[in-house]
């Protein structure tokens, strides 16, 4: 029952993640108001840097979970599952997931970056890719957390590589990955309804973490945002981060910080990309079982690159300095993930260029 209570709560933490973002892609995407504020700021941050990258390795790796996957239970190494009824849940998963994805591409007929078709909503490669890797955390997390790591991992990568490939929007790929999240859980669910104590693996529990408030974790995060810009100098755009925690207390960690950040003046369409790197203090106070809640004070600097606009170099200088701090809520998953939902204030000095951030975290800590 614990089991079953737990899938379902992550089932409803994708659908809630997905239902706005389905009703958001009926519209046309070159008739969205806020076409500026996010995935078309996305796109400049691809278009800045790499405009004409094309790799199809994506095509591939977006498969390499289930490979894992298969190459794992072939070399006997004792999972979730048997082999019948893991087949059978993956079966399950992977049907679902084909008419979710197939179902909304061709009713939401929204437009790809490259302008090719009209079934860029959701991204099917990110989709597949997160299903794999779902299926395998599924059945070998329980041995080892960087089973689960190592899947997704490799499934936002095949993410970020369709973005890069000018194939889809950030939107469809964060709802590709709720899809095929989504789709291994309801497939699983099934599957135990119908097999229910047959075929079981010696590991067959899910893979749990219960997070000791006394001990100390470290902590991976990725960050998906968009700032918006306030006062006088305002700079607006799309933030991709990459963070880590190194703790030193159970509540407070040294907190370190890499993005790429996408800027446009206030009223301009041409935007340029900034790099930044910050360190500081953060804090995380675990309550409710699963949920947690965080603060951090950063402090570090960027520049800009040869590239950039002069709007936005007029800003802020070549280099500059920064200064960052922020709140986060974060849920945990079941085990050693978390998804964080977060805001924060950041200056860009001595510009006195000020924004607000918005953003999307998931975070792996042990």
């Amino acid at each position: 029952m614990k089991k079953n209570i737990s899938d379902m709560k992550k089932l409803i933490l994708c659908l809630a993640l997905l239902l706005p973002l389905i009703a958001q892609a009926q519209t046309p995407i070159e008739q969205q108001s806020w076409k500026n504020d996010w995935d078309y700021d996305f796109r400049a941050m691809r278009f800045n840097e790499i405009p004409s990258f094309k790799c199809p390795y994506d095509d591939y790796i977006q498969y390499a979970p289930a490979a894992a996957l298969l190459i794992t239970k072939a070399c006997k190494v004792e999972g979730r599952s048997d082999w019948g009824r893991m087949l059978a849940a993956d079966a399950f998963s992977t049907a679902i997931m084909a008419s979710l994805v197939s179902g909304i591409k061709y009713t939401a007929c929204r437009l790809r970056p490259d302008e090719s078709t009209r079934n860029s909503f959701p991204s099917g490669h990110t989709a597949t890719a997160f299903m794999c890797a779902t299926m395998l955390h599924k059945e070998y997390g329980s041995v080892s957390p960087w089973i689960s790591f190592g899947g997704y991992a490799v499934a936002s990568f095949t993410g970020v590589s369709r973005m890069m490939n000018n194939r889809h929007w950030c939107t469809d790929v964060i709802a590709g990955a709720a899809i095929g999240v989504a789709a291994v859980e309801l497939g699983y669910l099934i599957n135990d309804a119908i097999f229910k104590d047959k075929h079981r693996g010696a590991r067959w529990e899910d893979p749990v973490f219960n997070e000791d408030p006394l001990l100390k974790y470290w902590s991976l995060e990725c960050v998906y945002g968009h700032r918006w810009g306030i006062g006088s100098n305002a700079l607006s755009g799309a933030a991709m981060l990459a963070q880590a925690d190194l703790p030193f207390h159970p509540r407070f960690s040294v907190r370190a910080r890499l993005g790429i950040n996408t800027l446009r003046a206030e009223g301009s369409q041409d935007s340029g990309n900034f790099y930044d790197g910050m360190a500081g203090l953060s804090f995380n106070y675990p309550f409710a079982k699963v949920l947690c809640v965080e603060a951090d004070a950063l402090l570090g600097g960027g520049g800009n690159r040869s590239r950039c606009p002069e709007e936005i170099t007029a800003v802020t200088g070549r280099s500059f300095g920064e200064f960052n701090c922020g709140a986060a809520v974060g849920v945990r998953l079941g085990c050693n993930f978390k998804v964080k939902l977060l805001a924060e204030y950041n200056l860009i000095f001595p510009a006195n260029a000020q924004s607000v951030l918005l953003g999307l975290g998931t975070a792996f800590f042990w």
